[in-house]
């Protein structure tokens, strides 16, 4: 059976410098806008636009920002990239056995009372 013919390497075709392509410089990064409207903050973070929009009303979401004054129309509302970390990087854990956060929104409703009832009674 033949062997492919594997050209010598003294005898492969190279490019001279005139001849090959320029190289392209990396394009530098788009700013990361400071406020985000709840949309993109919701993927940024990623959870859903409704978490943020309920957790406005019971204070358990990142903190948000007015950006229409009060009674002038729907209120626009927006999210510091950097509130948007800080909460996040409250929110690290290394265990899920050990809750590092309140069970409960501001509200108090919810199936985290059952669990925060638990926890109290453990502790006990």
């Amino acid at each position: 059976m033949p062997q492919p013919s594997v050209p010598h390497p003294a005898r492969q075709k190279t490019r001279s410098a005139r001849h090959q392509r320029p190289a392209i410089p990396e394009a530098p990064a788009p700013p990361r806008p400071a406020v985000l409207r709840t949309l993109a903050a919701a993927r940024y973070i990623g959870l859903s636009e409704s978490f943020l929009e309920k957790a406005r009303i019971t204070g358990a979401g990142p903190p948000f920002v007015q950006l229409t004054p009060v009674g002038v129309g729907p209120g626009a509302v927006g999210y510091l990239v950097a509130d948007l970390d800080r909460w996040l990087a409250e929110r690290r854990c290394t265990s899920t056995s050990a809750p590092s956060l309140p069970m409960t929104g501001a509200s108090g409703r919810g199936r985290g009372r059952r669990a925060a009832r638990s926890i109290r009674r453990a502790e006990t």
